[in-house]
């Protein structure tokens, strides 16, 4: 017998945008309910290593799949009935024990 776990998430229930820094691994974690500035998103904040090129198509990129998300959330929330629910699989973090980690 084979058993499979797999994780779901709403899109209602994606909060925030969050980015770390390839370079020196800082976080900063961007809330959806507020405005996205992309174009402030080419330097890490912390160590000003470069994330973006000056309007690369990763910024526009970006700024559509967040718009999507929303825009996508906010018709599903509606009080009129959809045939269906919409919900994103995600990869699960493998147990402790399957990565091989040894206490």
């Amino acid at each position: 017998m084979t058993n499979q776990t797999k994780h779901f998430i709403e899109l209602s229930s994606i909060l925030a945008l969050r980015l770390r820094c390839n370079e020196c691994e800082a976080e900063i974690s961007l809330p959806l309910s507020k405005e996205l500035r992309v174009k402030r998103l080419r330097v890490c904040p912390h160590c000003e290593h470069a994330w973006t090129i000056n309007g690369s198509t990763m910024e526009g990129a970006i700024e559509d799949a967040i718009g999507a998300i929303k825009t996508v959330a906010r018709l599903l929330n509606r009080d009129f009935p959809v045939g269906f629910s919409l919900m994103l699989e995600i990869k699960a973090d493998k147990p402790e024990a399957e990565v091989g980690v040894k206490c």
